[in-house]
C-alpha cells in the first residue's frame, strides 16, 4: 500500500512469499536505585544508577519473555 502521508514509509519483510511488518519491541530498563530510596542502595555514579534487585529481577523476565519470541 502506498503511504498517505509523503513522510510515512512502509517497510516490509518478505517471509516465504508473504509480506509482513516487522515488529518493534520498546523496552525500558527495570527500577532503577535512584527511583526507589527504599532500596537503600549507594553508587558512585549519579548518572549511571545499578538496578535495585526487582529491577534486576524485571529485565530477567523481559529478557525470558523476549527469549520466546520468534525474533529472526
Amino acid at each position: 500500500p502506498k503511504p498517505q502521508n509523503p513522510y510515512t514509509t512502509y517497510i516490509f519483510i518478505n517471509l516465504n512469499g508473504i509480506l509482513t511488518p516487522p515488529s518493534l519491541y520498546l523496552i525500558r530498563h527495570g527500577e532503577r536505585a535512584d527511583k526507589a530510596p527504599q532500596a537503600k542502595i549507594k553508587y558512585d555514579l549519579h548518572w549511571d544508577p545499578p538496578l535495585t534487585p526487582s529491577g534486576r529481577e524485571q529485565a530477567a523476565s523481559t529478557g525470558r519473555n523476549l527469549k520466546n519470541e520468534n525474533l529472526g
